[in-house]
Parts: C-alpha cells; sequence; structure tokens
C-alpha cells in the first residue's frame, strides 16, 4: 500500500474510534451517518489497495478489509442482519488477502470477528452457521494459546456461547427428524378420530417417554439441552401452535433463564431420606447453606463453558454434598451425630467450593515468611482484634465445636505463626473497632489468599475505607455470644468469592516460563513446563501441572496462593513504582522526592490514590500485583496503608518502609510484625535528609530480589468493539 493509502487507513481508524467513544450506544442519526462513511471509506480504500497492491502488502490490504468488517458491525449494533452481511462479505475478503501471507496474529483476530458475526447471523437457528463460527473461534483459540494469551479469556467466553448454541440446535434438528416419525406413529394408530391439538398431545406423551427414557445416558450438556426443549415443546403443544419450528423454539432465552432458575429451586429443596432437620434448628439452617453450595456447583458442572476439567470436579462436589445432605436429614435431631458430620464433612467440603471458586484466581508468590505447603483445617479459626470480641469468639467457637487459633503460641516466632494461622484457617475473625495498624495488616494478607473472612465493627463507627466485604455491625447492647455463633455459620458455610469473568492462569503461565529461562539446567523443569502448557486454560488441570512445575524449583520454589481477585506479575520491561501512602499534605514533600528518584532511572511512579478501577481495594490489588517496586510509608501507620503492605508482603514485591522521624521507634508497638525490617525515615523538610534520597536510588537501581515477568493484560481481542477491533 503507497504512504497515502496507509494515512488515508489511520485517519479512518482515528474516525471510527472517535465515532464509538462519542455514541458508545451505537445508535441515532448521526452515529449513523458518520460509521457509514467510515465503513464505506474502508470498503473504497480496500477496493483500491486491491487494485493496486501486491503480495508484499497482502497483510496490510487483510487488516484493511478486516477494518471495514468491524465498521459495519459497529454500523449495526451486532444486531442489523443487512449490516451483518456486510461485515461477513468484508471479512471474506480479508481472508482472501491473508492467504497469500501467514500472520498468526492477525489470522487470531481475523477468526475472532468472522466468528463471532457469524453466530451473530445464525440467531440461534441456523446450524449450519454456528458449527461454522464455532470452528472460526475454535482455531482462533489455539492460536491465542501460543501467540497471543491476552485473546484466550474473551476467545473461550464467545467459544463457549457457540459450543452451548451448536450443541441445542443439534439435538433439535436431530429430534426434528425424530418428530415427524413420531407423528407419522401417531397418526397411523387413530386416523381418523384425532383433533390437531389432541394429535400434538399423544405426540408429546410418546416424545417424552422417548426423552425419560434415554436422559441417563446422556451427558450433562446435551441432556439439558433436551430438557430446555421439553419444555418448550409442552408449552407449543398447550397453546394449540405445534406448526412453529423446532429451532425457533430455542431462541427465547429468557424463557430459558427462568427454566434454569426453577431448576436450581428443585435443587436447593430436594426431597431427602430420614426425618428431615427440626424446623427453625441450627441443622436446618446449615443444610440449606449447604443446598446454595450444591445449586452453584450444579450450574457450574452442567455450563458447556467450562472446561471439562471444572466441570468434572463440580459434579464430584455436587455428589459429596449430596451425601451429606442426606446423611444430615438422616440425622434429624441427633446433636452428637450432626456435629460429627458437620467437623468431619461438611464444613471441609463448603472449603473445597470456596476453593473451586478461585482455581482461576491461582498465582505464584513469594511471601517474606515460610511458605511450605499448609492444608486448611476446616475447624480452624484465626482472629485479630481486641480483647472483648476476642473473649465473645473463644465462647462461640467452643459451642460450635470449632478451634481459635491461639494468637501467641510458646516457642515461635508471632509473625510466622501469624501467617501459618492465616494460611490454615478456615475462617478469619477480624475486629476493626479501633483501627489496630496490626488488625489491617493481617486482612491485607487474607484478601492476598483469599480467605473466607468475617469481619466486625460498632455500629456507627466509619471505617477509613472501602475493606471489599461487608461488615457485622453491634452494639453495647447486642449479645456477642448469639451473633458470633450465627456470623461464624454463615462464614463457614457461605460463599463470598465467586468465580471471576477473568482469569489469573494467562498471567501465570509465562511468570513460569521465567522462571523455568533462569533454570536452563533443570531437565525435569522443562519437562514440567511443557506439561503446565498442555493444561491450557482448564482451572483444574493447570493447577495440578503448576503444583509439579513448583516443586522441580527446588530453593526457588514459590507459594501457590488462590487470591481474592485474579492477579498478574510485574513487566521487567517497564519497571513501576506503587507508592502506597498516606494522602496527607505532611507527606507531599517525601513522595515528591520518590517519584524523581524513580523517574530518574526509568520507573514509572504510581500513587494510589489514582489507581484504575472502580473497586478500590481491588485496583490497589492490581497495582501491587504490576509492581515491580513498593515503597510503603508508615508515617502514623494509616490503616489503609497497612492494609496494602500485607499484600505486597504476601506476593513477596520488592518493598522499602519510609516514614517521617519518629515512626521508626513506634513500629514495634504499632505494627510487631513488621518491627524487624527496617523504616528509613525523613525530616519534616525531606530535602535536609540526603541519606533519604541516596537510599531511594539504591532501592530503584538494584534487580527485583525474585525473578518477574511480563505482564500478560486481560484485555478483549475486540477492545472497542463487540466485533474485535484491535
Amino acid at each position: 500500500m503507497t504512504p497515502a493509502q496507509l494515512s488515508r487507513r489511520d485517519a479512518l481508524i482515528a474516525r471510527s474510534d472517535a465515532a464509538l467513544e462519542r455514541w458508545p450506544d451505537r445508535s441515532g442519526p448521526e452515529f449513523e451517518a458518520e460509521m457509514g462513511a467510515v465503513a464505506q471509506g474502508f470498503e473504497d480504500l480496500a477496493h483500491s489497495a486491491d487494485r493496486s497492491g501486491d503480495h508484499r502488502d497482502a497483510l496490510e490490504r487483510s487488516q484493511v478489509w478486516r477494518y471495514a468488517g468491524n465498521a459495519w458491525f459497529d454500523l449495526g449494533a451486532g444486531r442489523d442482519r443487512e449490516k451483518l452481511e456486510y461485515a461477513a462479505s468484508a471479512y471474506r475478503s480479508a481472508e482472501e488477502a491473508l492467504a497469500e501471507v501467514h500472520d498468526a496474529i492477525e489470522l487470531i483476530k481475523l477468526n475472532y470477528c468472522y466468528g463471532n458475526t457469524l453466530l451473530k447471523l445464525s440467531e440461534g437457528k441456523d446450524l449450519k452457521l454456528a458449527s461454522a463460527a464455532r470452528a472460526r473461534l475454535a482455531a482462533a483459540l489455539d492460536l491465542a494459546r501460543v501467540h497471543m494469551p491476552s485473546g484466550i479469556a474473551p476467545l473461550e467466553s464467545e467459544l463457549g456461547n457457540a459450543d452451548q448454541i451448536v450443541a441445542l440446535l443439534s439435538e433439535a434438528d436431530g429430534l426434528e427428524g425424530r418428530v415427524d416419525r413420531l407423528r407419522s406413529r401417531v397418526r397411523q394408530a387413530e386416523p381418523q378420530n384425532q383433533h390437531p391439538v389432541e394429535e400434538a398431545e399423544a405426540l408429546f406423551g410418546v416424545l417424552r417417554q422417548e426423552f425419560e427414557k434415554e436422559k441417563p445416558s446422556l451427558e450433562p450438556t446435551r441432556r439439558a439441552g433436551l430438557a430446555d426443549f421439553m419444555e418448550r415443546l409442552e408449552d407449543v403443544v398447550r397453546r394449540g401452535t405445534s406448526e412453529q419450528s423446532l429451532p425457533g423454539m430455542l431462541a427465547n432465552r429468557g424463557r430459558l433463564d427462568g427454566l434454569i432458575r426453577e431448576f436450581q429451586a428443585h435443587i436447593k429443596k430436594p426431597t431427602l431420606a430420614g426425618p428431615g432437620t427440626p424446623a427453625g434448628s441450627r441443622n436446618q439452617t446449615i443444610l440449606a447453606a449447604l443446598q446454595e453450595l450444591k445449586s452453584f456447583v450444579a450450574a457450574a458442572g452442567t455450563d458447556p463453558r467450562n472446561p471439562a476439567g471444572m466441570r468434572e470436579s463440580a459434579m464430584n462436589l455436587f455428589a459429596r454434598i449430596a451425601r451429606v445432605t442426606t446423611a444430615i436429614s438422616k440425622a434429624g435431631a441427633d446433636a452428637s451425630q450432626f456435629r460429627h458430620i458437620e467437623t468431619d464433612q461438611a464444613r471441609g467440603l463448603a472449603d473445597e467450593v470456596r476453593l473451586y471458586a478461585r482455581r482461576a484466581n491461582l498465582m505464584l508468590a513469594r511471601p517474606v515468611w515460610a511458605h511450605s505447603s499448609a492444608l486448611v483445617d476446616a475447624n480452624r479459626v484465626f482472629f485479630a482484634g481486641g480483647p472483648r470480641i476476642r473473649s465473645a469468639l473463644a465462647g462461640a467457637t467452643q459451642a460450635l465445636g470449632l478451634e481459635l487459633a491461639d494468637p501467641a503460641p510458646t516457642g515461635a516466632e508471632p509473625e510466622v505463626q501469624r501467617w501459618h494461622d492465616l494460611r490454615t484457617s478456615n475462617v478469619s475473625v477480624f475486629d476493626l473497632t479501633d483501627e489496630s495498624p496490626q488488625v489491617y495488616y493481617e486482612l491485607g494478607i487474607a484478601l492476598a489468599l483469599g480467605s473466607q473472612l468475617l469481619l466486625l465493627a460498632p455500629e456507627g463507627r466509619r471505617l477509613p475505607f472501602d475493606v471489599a466485604q461487608g461488615v457485622c455491625r453491634y452494639t453495647r447492647e447486642t449479645d456477642l455470644h448469639a451473633l458470633l455463633t450465627s456470623e461464624l455459620d454463615a462464614a463457614c458455610y457461605g460463599l463470598q468469592v465467586r468465580p471471576a469473568a477473568e482469569s489469573g492462569l494467562p498471567a501465570t503461565l509465562p511468570y513460569a516460563e521465567r522462571l523455568a529461562a533462569a533454570n536452563p539446567a533443570n531437565a525435569l523443569l522443562a519437562v514440567a513446563l511443557k506439561t503446565l502448557r498442555m493444561a491450557g486454560t482448564d482451572p483444574v488441570s493447570f493447577g495440578n501441572a503448576l503444583n509439579t512445575f513448583n516443586s522441580y524449583l527446588g530453593s526457588d520454589a514459590h507459594a501457590m496462593i488462590y487470591p481474592r481477585w485474579p492477579g498478574s506479575y510485574p513487566d521487567p520491561s517497564t519497571p513501576r513504582c506503587f507508592a502506597i501512602m498516606p494522602f496527607r499534605p505532611a507527606q507531599e514533600p517525601a513522595h515528591a522526592i520518590v517519584a524523581s528518584e524513580a523517574g530518574r532511572v526509568g520507573v514509572r511512579f504510581i500513587r494510589g490514590d489514582v489507581a484504575d478501577g472502580q473497586q478500590i481495594v481491588e485496583s490497589i490489588w492490581q497495582e501491587i500485583c504490576r509492581a515491580t517496586h513498593v515503597t510503603v510509608d508508615l508515617s502514623g501507620f494509616n490503616p489503609n496503608v497497612c492494609l496494602e503492605l500485607g499484600i505486597a508482603n504476601t506476593l513477596g514485591r520488592r518493598t522499602l518502609l519510609i516514614g517521617i522521624d519518629g515512626t521508626a521507634s513506634d513500629l514495634k508497638h504499632a505494627l510487631p510484625s513488621v518491627a524487624k525490617w527496617r523504616c528509613h525515615t525523613y525530616a519534616a523538610d525531606p530535602n535536609s535528609t540526603p541519606e533519604f534520597q541516596s537510599t531511594l536510588r539504591k532501592f530503584f537501581l538494584a534487580p527485583p530480589h525474585a525473578p518477574t515477568h511480563r505482564h500478560a493484560r486481560h484485555s478483549s481481542i475486540g477492545a472497542g468493539s463487540s466485533s474485535g477491533r484491535t
């Protein structure tokens, strides 16, 4: 393509991006006029380039055609069939041009765009189009696993949608033939005596018998599709509209959602053997909570969008919870038998469900404490806070058959023991009454570990910031024993963290590759890495492979954690300093120096008050994950600063403690878990403390103590466009 043509292309891209930003809902006459001009402009440019180009600029010509398809897609907001046809035509031309060259990244983008468009054109009715869409998305995903990790998550999502549509349409396609044959059988049996509606009712009865006979042999996804079909067919029979095509009946997604909710209701209230739990009893409350967990894993186990390993694990959990709920029902009012079931099985199962929900958040971390493998004790509770709440909590845990971790065991380093107790406890209780720096520091550790939390604070007490968790409030008149007993049950059997839309696994694989590259002589590590790559994005397979890989790291072995949110890792090619600090005028001069010293050596400086994201703690989490350097200003021991330090220490980020004069002497009392680390102080006028600047300079120049890797951004392949704009 000529320089003039390339300039024209860039101008059209800028116009398209501006239009999408100005009219995000992709509607209105002004948007249609502007985007229509852009789409036609891309087409005209593409035709011109095809006439004047040769094989050397085939890639650029293919891209222009793809941009044209994106513009047509956006012009129709992904719904207008005529515009979708125009988009598909442009993508076909892009594919013809791309046949002259091989570019994996462009092929991923084109197949994503083309596949998404074909799926829209299928309208949930056309099996041929839906299958073609699925094939393109699957091909794009295979390439993305090797060449474009950031595209894996959106491709998996779209492929899951295509899989579901193809599965349902395949069932409908096969069943239409069976319906015709069954209709013929019914007519042959009673050709003279039935009216059309009566014939349809007879047909439905025969088909229902066939479905019930074959249902046990079907896989969960297909069985769910057939069940949905039977419900829709029954509705058609009742309305007397049996002439409607069966694929068309599958288009009503709202009805499908309602049927799924109905299915979930049946799971929550099954018919169980035995006398059942007494009405209003704690046994009944626990049984209901377990039924909620069973509903969650049932939905996960039958969702075709989930990887095979996750579906299998979910159905295994479903069967195990079902056995426990049956045992509880059989136990009836027998308190001793119920206690055994609870301590031996039920609490452990609930913890397994919570781990299942966080499996895709799996990360490798280098905590500042010893991190040998540790198992969660389902009957153990961790506590951080004041003596009044601890006393009440001790009584509640004893009543429930739970163990309260000792706050200061003999012969153990307190900070190491606290870390171990946090990792091994089923529930972590935090008393936020006094804004204790140590409590908030340990809360940060718990968030990074993905712990199940119970947070407490007096009614009316304003917390210093959003702690990313509901807080249980109490008053002076509250019966703390009763409150804590109830809230502990809710925490032991609740599901606070649901699966995130994005996975942390695509970021963990490149980090593992960096670790392997740093140990080229370790042949076992190379083999384990190959297994890890083959595991793909199935969290179960990936977790098993990562555990093996980590075991071969020897002295460089990491802690495997399942945090509250998906994480990421620092990018060594673009060093970042995240400044954890209290946002007060007194600290501004010092942080101006921190920013200056970071910038002097090419380290990007980021403050917590400008971190991206709507959820404050989660956005802070992401910034700490990506940081190659973290400075922590402990002046005044601000609670949010202490919480963020807990996160940084759990991940093992390179950290420098700083603070105004006097901070170091208060460290042992205010924050005993970090008292062994040096805090570098500065004067009220930090420019008068040259050693402070020297310390910062050394900190930023020194390499991180642990390997880092290039951060894999979790952005859609089609950023800015539902059709796949790049």
